[in-house]
């Protein structure tokens, strides 16, 4: 038997039983720290990776944002010779009443002419 702090005296099996509980204790709290860490660890990587791959995404939208903005100018330079064309054919060709097939893709320019276009 050994005297508490009150004066009473505990059991040696209660005092050797607490400290094993005691002990217990702290091998789950030191466990449970080493996961934490783990996780914490684990959080920062994920966050890392996902970082780098908006990244990577933010760059492949510039890029095709670029070749996008390519493509529309290269329409509407196309769109401007065509325009030009179709002007001359009428213009010039006599008998354009008479030409369904250039009527039919006159008023197909004249319909995409529609369409916005940046860079107009």
């Amino acid at each position: 038997m050994q005297e508490g702090k009150t004066g009473n005296y505990v059991k040696y099996e209660d005092y050797v039983a607490l400290e094993k509980k005691l002990t217990d204790m702290a091998v789950q709290l030191a466990n449970a720290e080493r996961k934490c860490r783990e996780l914490a660890v684990a959080a920062e990587n994920n966050l890392i990776d996902s970082e780098c791959h908006v990244a990577e995404l933010e760059e492949a939208l510039r890029d095709k944002q670029a070749l996008l903005e390519a493509a529309e100018k290269r329409i509407a330079e196309h769109r401007k010779v065509l325009n030009s064309l179709a002007a001359v054919a009428r213009r010039y060709l006599p008998d354009y009443d008479e030409h369904p097939e250039i009527q039919a893709a006159d008023e197909l320019l004249e319909s995409a002419a529609g369409i916005g276009v940046k860079g107009e």
